[in-house]
């Protein structure tokens, strides 16, 4: 009998003690169904048969030690959380490659290693599309390791990503510092999904206030804010992997990407909508303050025009700092100076690339698609996202798109030349 009791220990042992490879039966977050299985990330004593399971340290066994919140992994302290999230959220984390159920999934993959940024992408370091990238980006170009543990790169002065692990920062844009930064200080590792839940943020597991946020904490997500892969409202919610033109991704390396590219995307809204994340924003006038950018305005607050309304004149149509939450085309189709807003010739041939810049479409006039539908301009928001990736990317400053130059490592820029394909040139094509 004791025998059998060392041998299940040695298995809670493995990958710093983060879940059994038995439990592939039970969701891990509380999600699809609204539950929970505690035991694959907490323990109780942080000890198994008198063998410790958290910090691989047996001596340990039932007495002092173990780990920051019961949690299985070693973690000793808030900014090294990210060490254990990512024991199935990396491709090379302990449990990659385990299954959850329901719909048999592993988990989504923010750090791909080795791939600089740029996910699934076929050259490290160059992004093909938004269908081979998660739709928060990838964290690979900004930190580095493996399940033995995984810290911050060289490169963190250039912004690839946000910087785990990173102790007392000011978020850029935001007055306020945070002691500690890592995965928790933006998602809630319990999650919900639960209609009646109205308090509870469901999309990925965002906190409604971001820990460590300033006084402009607190939002509650639209609640058509969604993925259209994972999600089990989806039309195929036991599968996240993107295929066709990239071939078959491992389990190891799925992510949730921002366009599916299953099948072609055709620009048309009715058809692509199952292969698109949505990004709403509730109210009919654009007002709204739930959707992606006011959440990201909690840190990076003098980015938001609502928050600090010095960013735009009097009118809106001369801007201090480029529009965050803010009408494409609006009352106004030409700015103070009598230069044209918006004009998107180059937008449209760039769906079917899986490389348009995602939207935020107002009470769901853009038909529930990521990129901008022909002439739904007026109906349309610019949100952080539509430039940036959430987590990061194989670009400076987290940008969605390279600059034919490089940007230096504060992100100063000396007249950098963009192509028409990309970037700012897909909205405002000169």
């Amino acid at each position: 009998m004791r025998m059998r009791r060392l041998i299940v220990a040695a298995v809670f042992s493995l990958g710093l003690g983060l879940f059994a490879t038995s439990q592939d039966a039970q969701a891990v977050h509380k999600n699809y169904d609204n539950t929970l299985t505690c035991g694959n990330c907490h323990t109780m004593h942080n000890s198994q048969g008198s063998t410790a399971t958290g910090d691989g340290n047996a001596s340990l066994g039932g007495s002092a030690g173990g780990s920051l919140i019961l949690l299985r992994g070693a973690v000793s302290s808030r900014a090294e959380i990210h060490n254990f999230c990512l024991q199935c959220h990396a491709s090379n984390g302990a449990q990659a490659g385990s299954t959850f159920n329901p719909g048999g999934h592993t988990a989504p993959k923010v750090y791909i290693d080795g791939k600089l940024g740029a996910g699934n992408s076929a050259v490290a370091g160059t992004l093909d599309s938004f269908a081979v990238i998660g739709a928060g980006g990838d964290f690979s170009r900004e930190i580095s390791g493996n399940s033995s543990g995984w810290t911050t790169g060289t490169t963190v002065a250039q912004g690839y990503g946000h910087s785990l692990g990173a102790l007392t920062v000011t978020p850029p844009g935001g007055d306020a510092s945070i002691s500690a930064f890592s995965c928790t200080n933006c998602h809630d590792p319990h999650g919900a999904y639960d209609a009646s839940t109205a308090t509870v943020n469901k999309y990925r597991n965002l906190r409604i206030s971001a820990t460590g946020a300033s006084s402009n904490s607190g939002v509650t997500l639209n609640s058509g804010i969604k993925s259209h892969v994972g999600d089990r409202s989806g039309p195929n919610p036991a599968r996240f992997t993107p295929l066709g033109t990239q071939g078959t991704v491992a389990a190891t390396n799925r992510t949730w990407p921002l366009y599916d590219n299953d099948a072609a995307l055709t620009g048309t809204p009715a058809s692509d909508v199952s292969r698109s994340n949505t990004y709403p924003v509730a109210a009919a006038d654009g007002s709204g303050t739930d959707g992606i950018s006011k959440w990201c305005a909690q840190c990076h607050d003098n980015w938001h025009e609502n928050i600090v309304t010095a960013n735009k004149d009097s009118n809106g149509s001369d801007w201090h700092r480029h529009p965050v939450d803010n009408k494409l085309l609006d009352a106004t189709p030409q700015s103070g100076a009598s230069v044209t807003i918006i004009d998107t010739a180059n937008y449209g041939a760039q769906i079917a690339t899986y490389k348009a810049l995602p939207i935020a479409d107002i009470n769901g006039t853009a038909s529930g698609v990521a990129y901008l539908p022909t002439g739904q301009e007026a109906n349309s928001k610019v949100f952080c996202l539509s430039c940036h990736f959430a987590h990061g990317g194989p670009y400076y400053d987290l940008l969605r798109w390279d600059y034919l130059a490089s940007v230096g490592p504060a992100g100063s820029q000396s007249g950098n030349s963009i192509a028409s394909t990309v970037g700012c040139q897909l909205c405002h094509n000169r």
